[in-house]
Protein backbone atom coordinates (compact mmCIF):
# COMPACT_ATOMS: atom_id res chain seq x y z
CA UNK A 1 0.00 0.00 0.00
CA UNK A 2 2.68 2.29 1.01
CA UNK A 3 4.60 1.75 -2.73
CA UNK A 4 0.45 3.07 -4.11
CA UNK A 5 0.43 5.66 -2.19
CA UNK A 6 4.05 7.01 -3.10
CA UNK A 7 3.36 6.36 -6.55
CA UNK A 8 0.49 8.82 -6.67
CA UNK A 9 2.69 11.64 -4.71
CA UNK A 10 5.42 11.08 -7.74
CA UNK A 11 1.85 11.46 -10.07
CA UNK A 12 0.88 14.45 -7.88
CA UNK A 13 4.10 16.76 -7.95
CA UNK A 14 4.93 15.57 -12.11
CA UNK A 15 0.93 17.19 -12.48
CA UNK A 16 2.24 20.29 -10.57
CA UNK A 17 5.73 19.97 -12.45
CA UNK A 18 4.00 20.45 -15.65
CA UNK A 19 1.94 23.65 -14.79
CA UNK A 20 5.11 25.34 -13.14
CA UNK A 21 6.03 26.24 -16.46
CA UNK A 22 2.22 27.80 -17.19
CA UNK A 23 2.39 31.62 -16.14
CA UNK A 24 0.78 32.74 -12.80
CA UNK A 25 1.54 30.29 -10.83
CA UNK A 26 3.23 30.47 -7.55
CA UNK A 27 4.47 27.76 -5.16
CA UNK A 28 5.82 28.81 -1.76
CA UNK A 29 9.60 27.76 -1.63
CA UNK A 30 9.20 27.43 1.95
CA UNK A 31 6.40 24.56 1.31
CA UNK A 32 8.87 23.04 -0.97
CA UNK A 33 11.62 23.06 1.39
CA UNK A 34 9.61 21.62 4.18
CA UNK A 35 8.60 18.67 1.80
CA UNK A 36 11.85 18.02 0.73
CA UNK A 37 13.03 17.54 4.10
CA UNK A 38 10.48 15.61 5.47
CA UNK A 39 10.63 13.37 2.18
CA UNK A 40 14.85 13.05 3.05
CA UNK A 41 13.42 12.10 6.47
CA UNK A 42 11.79 9.50 4.78
CA UNK A 43 14.45 8.11 2.32
CA UNK A 44 17.24 8.04 5.32
CA UNK A 45 14.63 6.13 7.00
CA UNK A 46 13.92 3.28 4.01
CA UNK A 47 17.38 2.66 3.42
CA UNK A 48 18.12 1.83 7.00
CA UNK A 49 15.13 0.04 7.94
CA UNK A 50 15.80 -2.09 4.63
CA UNK A 51 12.69 -0.79 2.87
CA UNK A 52 14.13 -0.38 -0.20
CA UNK A 53 11.45 0.15 -2.67
CA UNK A 54 9.65 2.89 -1.15
CA UNK A 55 13.00 4.61 -0.34
CA UNK A 56 13.81 4.41 -3.61
CA UNK A 57 10.43 5.90 -4.75
CA UNK A 58 10.65 8.84 -2.32
CA UNK A 59 14.38 9.39 -3.99
CA UNK A 60 12.46 9.31 -7.46
CA UNK A 61 10.21 11.88 -5.93
CA UNK A 62 12.54 14.13 -4.92
CA UNK A 63 13.83 14.89 -8.31
CA UNK A 64 10.95 16.93 -9.42
CA UNK A 65 10.54 18.32 -5.29
CA UNK A 66 13.97 19.84 -6.50
CA UNK A 67 12.82 21.35 -9.36
CA UNK A 68 10.06 23.05 -8.69
CA UNK A 69 11.99 24.36 -5.24
CA UNK A 70 14.45 26.06 -7.88
CA UNK A 71 11.40 27.36 -10.51
CA UNK A 72 9.48 28.73 -7.29
CA UNK A 73 12.65 30.52 -5.94
CA UNK A 74 13.26 32.08 -9.39
CA UNK A 75 10.64 33.83 -9.58
CA UNK A 76 10.53 35.65 -6.22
Amino acid sequence: MAIIGLGLILVAWLYQLYYVFKPRVEIKPFFVLVYALGLAALIFDGFRSGAYAPAWLNLTILIPVAIIFLKALKKQ
